[in-house]
């Protein structure tokens, strides 16, 4: 009776190392860096290579650390990736990190909402007290460029911040920031 390699768990482990390695950028060395700073002090691209070429069966302890490593667990390691429980598991890690993110986002928008209103509050008040106050030249126009400045600022609601975000990151990925 011929068994699959592709199904072998060689193959099917080194399958999955290669695709969390892909997900997040990582060359074989630096998968391996990884691995030495996390105590496998040894560890190469060598051993990556032929781990994902399923030529290498890896000891219990070193799954671990490469599942650990690789921010994902055993037992997803040790599913073959074109399963129906991988996609399963996939499509609930993916939930759970969008969700994750979705409260960051939360988080961020409502600290920035406070201090937003706290500038606009401190503006006023600045504002009110600085034609009290007698100041030099140079002070009062640093301040009421501070102030302008931030006015501004506080005029972006947090869908307006989020627009004008997108449009600074597509200047820069265009190469468009120099020329405007």
């Amino acid at each position: 009776m011929a068994t699959d390699k592709k199904l072998d768990l060689p193959h099917v482990f080194g399958e999955n190392q290669r695709r969390r390695r892909y997900e997040k950028g990582w060359s074989q060395s630096e998968l391996a860096r990884r691995m030495q700073d996390y105590g496998w002090t040894k560890y190469s691209q060598v051993a990556v290579s032929r781990t994902e070429d399923g030529e290498r069966m890896v000891r219990l302890d070193e799954g671990l650390a490469l599942a650990s490593v690789l921010e994902t667990t055993l037992d997803r390691m040790t599913v073959p990736p074109d399963s129906f429980a991988t996609w399963i598991q996939d499509l609930k890690a993916s939930g759970e990190k969008m969700v994750d993110a979705a409260k960051k986002l939360n988080d961020a928008a409502r600290g920035y909402e406070d201090l937003r209103h706290a500038i606009i509050y401190n503006i006023e008040t600045i504002s009110l007290d600085a034609s009290k106050q007698k100041a030099v030249k140079s002070l009062r126009e640093s301040l009421e460029n501070e102030i302008h400045h931030l006015r501004n600022l506080t005029s972006l609601s947090i869908y307006d911040l989020l627009d004008w975000i997108d449009e600074e990151e597509w200047k820069i990925e265009t190469g468009m920031e120099n020329e405007l």
